[in-house]
Order: C-alpha cells, then structure tokens, then sequence
C-alpha cells in the first residue's frame, strides 16, 4: 500500500512539472557582422584578395584595378597603387608583385 501511494505521488510529480519553453540568450541583431560587410565591399569595389595583421595593425586589400596597403605605422598610413601583373615563382603556389609607389617600390609576396 506504501509502495502503491508513493507510486502516485511520483506520478503526480512529473504530471505537474511543466516544461519552459526555451529561452534564447542570442539577443536579436539586425546589424550584419563584420564578415557580411567585408564580402560586400569585395563585390562592390572587385577586391579579390584582402589580408591582414598586427603588430603594427595592417591591411591589404587588391582588385584588378588597384593595390591598397594601409598600416598604423607613421609613413605608411595608406599607399595605394595600380594592379601590377604578379610574378609567379616555380612553386605555383608564391605570387610576387613590385608596384612602383611614391618614393619607392612595394614588393608584395603571396604564398598559399
């Protein structure tokens, strides 16, 4: 009888429990991410290469028309240039371009 009257209030238990309806913690953004705005620009301005780094903070971003380079670094805040053909090494897979730039040269190397 004990067993049976524990049984039932077991029961009861989980008949009674109700279940949340989850809750999601992502809160809504209709800002497109950083990612999104990049592949736009590279579709609207034809860039189809872009990189970049720190240590001092840089980028480089090419089209068919036109190298840019922009840096932190005093001097070289933003040197941008016309598309240069690259020189492919024996490796397939290195690309060197030499751009002529105000008061020098820029040498860009590539390698996947």
């Amino acid at each position: 009888m004990i067993k049976g009257i524990q049984f039932v209030m077991i029961a009861l238990f989980f008949i009674g429990c109700k279940s949340n309806p989850l809750i999601s913690n992502v809160a809504e953004n209709n800002e497109p991410s950083l990612a999104y705005k990049q592949q736009i620009e590279n579709l609207e301005k034809g860039f189809y290469f872009r990189g970049n780094g720190n240590e001092p903070d840089w980028s480089l971003k090419i089209s068919e028309k036109t190298i840019k380079f922009t840096s932190l670094k005093q001097g070289y805040e933003t040197l941008t240039a016309d598309h240069a053909e690259p020189i492919r090494a024996m490796d397939a897979s290195v690309k060197m371009y030499r751009v002529p730039i105000v008061g020098g040269t820029m040498i860009i190397q590539i390698m996947q």
